[in-house]
């Protein structure tokens, strides 16, 4: 079972500079010891704001000027490619639980991943994951490189649940401050990632219509097959 820094938690920055200050702050409060890589992005219109809320603990990195949720996150992956798990963090949690973090990394199974409630979706969906480094190293990327934003939790369930399995962690976990539960109002960060709706849509044709879902677990399959 991986410690918690052993491993990092990624976090794509664009904007809402409070919600980084929260996001911040349950950090700090509950797992102060959590590795955090910010992707940060050169055309954020709320750049400086943002870059004044970052803790100084945090490893930043700078995206692409347009670059998409995934491949923030697989700039990230490909960046720092070593590590024993890899969480997914966003500037709109929040949590007052000591601990999860720690808890979910030490509960990712060997080519699985581990996932707490969201507050919205809780046990049915894994979203914001703790995914085995060994699992996406199998892959050959974090996040299914055709998509942009939308979906990628499932991706990485689908995998997951093939080879190593996932694991729930239960308990009070995260609390996700998001528009479709009426806890907001919709900004130019969810606008953007409405844009990406045709794209994703055609991720998900080729993910689940076109066979990559198969090649893929077959791929990671042979990998930790190898390892045993």
């Amino acid at each position: 079972m991986p410690s918690l820094v052993e491993g990092v938690f990624l976090c794509a920055v664009r904007s809402r500079p409070l919600g980084v200050r929260a996001l911040r702050e349950s950090l700090e409060a509950n797992d102060p010891s959590a590795r955090i890589i910010a992707i940060i992005s050169p055309d954020d219109p709320e750049l400086a704001a943002v870059l004044a809320e970052l803790s100084s603990a945090w490893t930043v990195l700078e995206a692409p000027a347009e670059a998409t949720t995934v491949m923030k996150a697989n700039l990230a992956f490909a960046t720092f490619p070593d590590e024993a798990f890899y969480g997914f963090l966003a500037n709109d949690l929040t949590w007052t639980r000591k601990g999860l973090l720690e808890e979910l990394a030490a509960k990712v199974p060997p080519f699985g991943l581990s996932y707490c409630a969201d507050s919205i979706h809780n046990a049915s969906l894994a979203t914001h994951p703790c995914a085995d480094g060994e699992l996406l190293r199998a892959q050959g990327w974090c996040f299914f490189p055709e998509s942009k934003h939308n979906g990628v939790d499932c991706y990485m369930q689908d995998v997951a649940t093939a080879l190593g399995g996932i694991c729930y962690v239960e308990g009070p976990g995260f609390w996700h401050n998001h528009p479709s539960a009426g806890r907001t109002q919709t900004d130019a960060v969810y606008d953007l990632v409405n844009s990406y709706g045709e794209a994703d849509r055609a991720a998900w044709q080729k993910w689940y219509g076109a066979g990559e879902k198969e090649r893929v677990i077959q791929r990671v399959r042979e990998t930790a097959l190898g390892c045993s």
